[in-house]
């Protein structure tokens, strides 16, 4: 009985399911930065840059990371490029705080800035995937 549940949720979630799971983490990281954006916001960010950006972007984050953890396993396409693109928003958003500190801090904040900039370039990759349809075509 376990078993079987088990095998009929691995073969509900769309090939490639190992990519697939993979992306639907890189929703659940970006929905948890949210969260903790929201719970204790980034004193420095906070400080520069305001609650109401600090805010915004963790908002961004929980509601894309959200809505991609619901639709990427099912190849709901329709609903996973606006999660998508709230994720990015989020990211672009943080990025630019991040390289604006780098400028008026005595710290250098461009490690944090590239790692924003790969998540970012992984995200655009996938949005490129699945632009097309509304729809996994192949489901």
């Amino acid at each position: 009985m376990m078993r079987a549940m088990a095998v009929r949720a691995w073969l509900s979630i769309r090939e490639p399911r190992m990519i697939t799971i993979i992306q639907t983490f890189a929703y659940a990281a970006c929905a948890a930065g949210g969260v903790s954006t929201l719970v204790a916001p980034p004193g420095v960010a906070q400080g520069t840059f305001g609650l109401v950006v600090t805010t915004l972007w963790g908002w961004l984050a929980l509601v894309g990371g959200l809505a991609g953890v619901i639709s990427c396993p099912r190849g709901v396409w329709l609903v996973e490029r606006p999660a998508v693109v709230l994720c990015m928003t989020a990211m672009v958003l943080y990025a630019g705080i991040s390289l604006s500190l780098h400028f008026v801090s005595a710290y250098s904040y461009l490690p944090q800035f590239f790692a924003i900039m790969v998540a970012l370039l992984y995200f655009l990759a996938r949005l490129f995937t699945i632009r097309r349809y509304s729809y996994d075509p192949e489901r």
